[in-house]
């Protein structure tokens, strides 16, 4: 079904239209963002049909378009209820987890600079999508270290089906002290604060005095700009 719907032109759709509107600006992010299927790290997502309590439309590959031009737009989809309830016209639940807007990933990668021989933490693995843009533009697995308070292995089976292995570890960013120096730090969530944690004594060849750390902007985010901040840490 996926494959009758074309998602290669999809993807390179979606790049298109990032780089149209200066979401993307790199070759490497656009490049990225059009060969990675989405859809294989957002097999069920939810479409808000308003009311209240709100009510959920839950969207799989069954239903084909309505399932995969949502995947392919520049929109956060929901993934996760929590408290979910089945009803007669569809769900009602609290949205517990979501794809990130492609918009706002792409502005993060570009703001980040990665290059192929970066060490880079996707802290927030999430539904692995910005992992799997991320290990196309890294030398190899070995690059990218993932993490996440839960939901790993559904996210490490569907990065293992594109053929990524990264290392994936089940732990919150936020105190999980990973003895490992990064280049680029890449945060998936509203981050109120640098915790000691996130502090990376730097390599000591890097004439940078900083490694570029960045998060979605949120509620209580620290720095200059919300979601393109550079703290002062090492990696």
């Amino acid at each position: 079904m996926v494959r009758t719907l074309n998602w290669v032109s999809a993807a390179r759709s979606l790049a298109d239209r990032l780089r149209a509107s200066g979401d993307i600006s790199s070759r490497s992010v656009y490049e990225a963002v059009a060969s990675t299927p989405r859809h294989a790290s957002v097999p069920t997502h939810f479409n808000n049909s308003g009311g209240v309590p709100t009510l959920w439309q839950r969207r799989t590959e069954e239903e084909s378009v309505r399932w995969l031009e949502p995947i392919y737009s520049n929109t956060s989809l929901v993934t996760e209820l929590g408290s979910a309830e089945a009803v007669d016209a569809g769900w009602h639940g609290v949205p517990v987890s979501s794809s990130t807007q492609p918009s706002l990933t792409a502005r993060m990668l570009e703001d980040l600079g990665i290059e192929p021989e970066d060490d880079v933490p996707d802290a927030g693995l999430g539904t692995g999508y910005q992992a799997a843009l991320i290990l196309k533009m890294v030398a190899g697995p070995d690059r990218l270290t993932a993490c996440d308070i839960s939901g790993t292995d559904a996210a490490r089976d569907r990065l293992e089906a594109l053929g990524h292995h990264p290392r994936i570890i089940e732990a919150a960013a936020t105190s999980w002290r990973c003895q490992r120096q990064f280049d680029k730090i890449t945060f998936s969530f509203g981050l109120p604060y640098v915790t000691d944690s996130m502090t990376y004594r730097p390599r000591i060849s890097d004439r940078r005095p900083h490694a570029p750390m960045r998060a979605p902007p949120g509620k209580g985010q620290a720095g200059p700009r919300a979601g393109v901040c550079q703290w002062g840490v090492g990696r």
